[in-house]
């Protein structure tokens, strides 16, 4: 006689997994097929475990850079995000970016009535239309010597609100959304006015805005330096030689806290600092089929 009892395949426990899958085409998530795969025991993150260890030194574990999510807008306070609410035109865009530099992007902008006169004007056209402008012209207009560029470049950076952020998460945040220029000067003007942003934010946090200058800048080459293919792995700045380059740079002549040197050395080094893309915008959607009505 015929055996209709159940297979023994058929009769095991098995944990069906749903894994997401991203089209490289329109980057909506979508769920892929389940697949008979046993559901492993979600490990522990090792996270707590070293920071409870290091006593709060591996601070970096909160700048773990992901996916970029937020544009200027968003990422201002909700004082300036009002004033972002205007979005340009495609034939504006086309002008800036078409531009042999932001200065005379913003000086046609301006000859054409598309751009009012002041840097207010400047820094919200930046603001409401991040992701679409040039980034690299952006950074050099930012970080140029002129009256105009510099009061920009405060305006953009002091609207991002950084109390209660250490120094180097406040510094991930704005270069996740400026991309800095090659030449040294430009990026000292560009962390000058992070630096007195920082300390107007959190009061107490450094000793000194030419302290937090110097740290900030630091960061910056040691980011450089870590991640630069070109310099060889047994050429690149150790932990001890990041802190002796900082020995005594407080206004008092003190050094800076060892720990917090350490935290975010070993950040920096992990992780890289970089200007991230924004998320392809949304598919729009599909137009509803026309309805009729029906005769009575």
């Amino acid at each position: 006689m015929r055996d209709h009892t159940t297979p023994d395949r058929e009769r095991k426990s098995i944990a069906f997994a749903s894994v997401p899958v991203q089209s490289p085409d329109d980057g909506i998530i979508r769920q892929r097929a389940p697949i008979e795969t046993p559901v492993q025991p979600q490990r522990q993150s090792t996270v707590a475990s070293e920071e409870s260890a290091d006593n709060g030194v591996l601070r970096w574990m909160e700048d773990r850079p992901s996916s970029r999510r937020q544009t200027w807008s968003e990422a201002c306070s909700p004082v300036n995000a009002s004033r972002a609410a205007h979005r340009a035109l495609r034939a504006e865009l086309a002008m800036f970016n078409n531009a042999s530099s932001a200065a005379k992007g913003l000086k046609a902008l301006r000859a054409k009535g598309f751009l009012a006169e002041g840097a207010q004007p400047v820094c919200d056209f930046f603001i409401a239309n991040d992701g679409k402008l040039d980034l690299v012209k952006i950074g050099d207009f930012l970080g140029s010597d002129g009256d105009e560029c510099r009061a920009v470049c405060r305006f953009m950076i002091g609207s991002l609100p950084l109390a209660g952020l250490s120094l180097d998460s406040s510094l991930r945040r704005v270069i996740a959304l400026v991309k800095l220029p090659g030449e040294a000067q430009k990026i000292d003007r560009i962390i000058e006015a992070f630096a007195g942003h920082f300390c107007s934010c959190n009061p107490g946090a450094i000793d000194h805005v030419d302290t937090a200058q110097i740290l900030a800048f630091s960061l910056v080459m040691l980011n450089t330096d870590a991640h630069n293919p070109a310099i060889k792995q047994e050429r690149k700045m150790t932990l001890p030689q990041y802190q002796k380059n900082l020995r005594g740079v407080c206004k008092d002549g003190s050094s800076p806290d060892a720990k917090m040197l350490e935290g975010m050395y070993i950040g920096i080094c992990r992780f890289p600092w970089q200007v991230l893309p924004l998320p392809p915008p949304p598919p729009p959607p599909l137009p509803l089929p026309p309805t009729t009505i029906p005769d009575t």
